[in-house]
């Protein structure tokens, strides 16, 4: 038999050597806590950041997505959401708590299926800097559905990965694609288009390798085995919704009204794409192929390694110490971002895109590679897990592309994967300067994350170090905030007690959900959310007339400026006019006849939110 269909993969070697094995997962898991538990409480989400507990208390106070209000995501999260409220009290940090947890976990998974193909030290680093740099996003609440989906679809790949592996039988195959299948579809649950392309892309790379390297049966097997996985919570949660009377709700809103806010046609995605590339990206691109170029030699020769080659370059204790030394660079990136952080600030951006395009450009030329193998026939057993990580890293990638042309979470699992296949590829003596990018990268965002810990649109959370006030609402306790946002906060809230019975409604522009959840009041409109990407043109209209017939009792509104709103059309409308403006103007004719009763400014944003009360 060839050498090429006898490879087994990296973690193969490292089975009886599980003192490293362990070493590295805790190593993963304290860097990981280390890094999100500096903010993770110190920050409310203002503006759009609390779409996960808002879903879930909605649900518990018994208002079912697609029934009782529009949404434009499956609802695997929103169940999440409740099931954890219910279980850990109907405060915000139960929610923040376990989305911390999930991260930790996140990169645990992926620290484990880069071991399967790297040394455990290339491993965990690999897995420490795609989590942390992950979190760089600006909009990124912690609480995300797109995390969710991307968890359950690396769960999915990661399972895939072993029926790859030699020595596996058929029933052991067939168990690992039911189970991937599962999970491929639990993630499509949670968000349709990161589901989608794991759903799709995952049984067609393993069946294509399976039949180069194990022929017809195997890949038959597998890919049967896969659909019949997928299609059992599929059919599930179908019969589900068609039972409450919902399935065709279901389907407008997720499949045509929500993408229908994004592009009007499918070639809109691509051209979005390139407008942001070539307005406020191209610099990062530039330097993100230019990364490329100096890892690309080190990136082949790790694909092409072979057994024996691997074999020679472990020892037990050689593992141990170079574990132990990636663990303390880890920790100490994170000191020397904490340090930076109180010794000076920086405005609300950073150099985190261009490890997306790094990572997009990195993982399709090697996708091109090994296709061109397969179709040739000589792929490696190695190449096809690096094929299967890749394909699954870079459609993942793509999926999430569709909501913003180019933002961290791509970086999930795409970036891990190109790191430790650096380190694992470059000679030693080179491997340094790799490790002092890891360090910079690192402290690099654990500064930025601590000075913007969240922001949305023009409003963005005050700085870490300011957040020392606990609010009096019991749904806010164990949060500390910076005291412009408890002011705002509890002001509010205790305005729209005041002025308002349970039976009345209270509206927030643009979107501060998580006065709803706090105020137990509801919108009069059938969304909660209507940013520009959220609702369609026609749909916001119609939400415009829902607001001038409702006259909600109090109104939260925070004036957008003309270049905001033309920036945000030029992106999502080719510079035509929005239906946002409807809305702008329905609130505008209202507050007329109301009284304004606040106004309030968190940190240094010099536009206030103004507080009003129906006369």
């Amino acid at each position: 038999m060839r050498l090429a269909n006898t490879v087994r993969t990296k973690g193969d070697i490292e089975d009886s050597r599980r003192y490293p094995v362990g070493l590295g997962a805790l190593a993963v898991i304290v860097s990981t806590l280390f890094f999100f538990l500096l903010f993770w409480n110190r920050f409310l989400g203002i503006r759009s950041g609390d779409g996960e507990y808002g879903g879930g208390m909605a649900f518990l106070a018994g208002l079912m997505p697609y029934r009782d209000y529009f949404t434009a995501s499956t609802p695997l999260n929103i169940f999440k959401s409740a099931a954890i409220l219910s279980l850990f009290g109907q405060t915000l940090i139960a929610v923040r708590a376990f989305a911390v947890f999930e991260r930790a976990l996140m990169a645990l998974v992926l620290c484990f299926w880069l071991r399967r193909l790297f040394r455990t030290p290339h491993a965990v680093l690999g897995a420490v800097v795609a989590i942390i740099l992950s979190a760089g996003d600006i909009a990124d609440p912690l609480c995300s559905y797109n995390h969710d989906a991307i968890f359950l679809a690396m769960l999915s790949g990661f399972l895939a990965s072993f029926a790859l592996d030699q020595f596996r039988g058929l029933r052991p195959v067939a168990f690992l694609a039911m189970t991937s299948g599962i999970f491929a579809c639990l993630s499509f649950l949670t968000k349709q288009t990161i589901g989608l392309g794991a759903s799709a892309v995952t049984p067609v790379v393993v069946a294509a390798v399976l039949l180069r390297l194990d022929g017809r049966r195997r890949a038959a097997i597998w890919a049967g085995a896969f659909l019949l996985g997928w299609a059992v919570p599929a059919g599930v949660f179908l019969l589900w919704l068609s039972h409450l009377g919902i399935l065709d709700n279901f389907l407008s809103m997720v499949f045509v009204k929500g993408p229908a806010a994004k592009a009007a046609h499918p070639g809109d995605f691509l051209l979005r794409t390139l407008f942001v590339l070539r307005s406020i990206y191209l610099r990062n691109a530039f330097l993100g192929l230019l990364a490329l170029i100096l890892s690309w030699t080190a990136l082949r020769r790790s694909g092409a390694k072979e057994h024996e080659q691997l074999r020679s370059e472990e020892t037990e204790s050689g593992v141990t110490r170079d574990t132990l030394a990636v663990f303390a660079i880890t920790l100490g990136a994170i000191l020397l971002g904490i340090l930076a952080s109180y010794s000076f600030h920086l405005s609300a951006g950073n150099m985190d895109k261009l490890w997306v395009y790094y990572v997009e450009f990195g993982l399709f030329a090697l996708l091109m590679e090994y296709s061109i193998r397969c179709f040739r026939g000589n792929l490696t057993r190695r190449q096809g897990q690096f094929a299967l990580l890749a394909t699954v890293s870079l459609v993942l990638a793509l999926m999430l592309s569709l909501s913003w042309p180019i933002f961290e979470a791509m970086l999930i699992p795409g970036l891990g994967f190109l790191t430790a296949a650096s380190l694992d590829g470059t000679r030693p003596r080179f491997r340094l300067l790799i490790y002092a990018v890891a360090v910079l990268a690192i402290a690099a965002e654990t500064r930025y994350k601590l000075e913007v810990p969240f922001g949305f649109g023009t409003l963005y959370d005050p700085p870490v170090r300011i957040a020392h006030s606990t609010s009096t609402l019991p749904q806010l306790r164990g949060l500390l905030l910076p005291q412009s946002t408890v002011d705002f906060v509890d002001g509010t809230v205790n305005i729209i007690s005041a002025h308002s019975t349970a039976q009345d409604t209270i509206f927030t522009y643009p979107e501060i959900g998580v006065l709803y959840s706090l105020s137990a009041r509801t919108s009069p409109t059938l969304a909660g959310s209507h940013n520009i990407d959220v609702i369609n043109d026609q749909f916001a209209r119609e939400e415009a007339m829902r607001l001038l017939n409702a006259r909600p009792a109090v109104i939260i509104y925070r004036h957008q400026e003309e270049s905001e709103l033309l920036s945000d059309e030029l992106v999502w409308r080719h510079g035509n006019r929005s239906g946002q403006r409807d809305i702008i103007a329905a609130i505008e004719s209202l507050i007329k006849d109301y009284k304004l009763v606040a106004s309030y400014k968190i940190g240094d944003s010099p536009v206030p939110i103004l507080v009003y009360v129906r006369k």
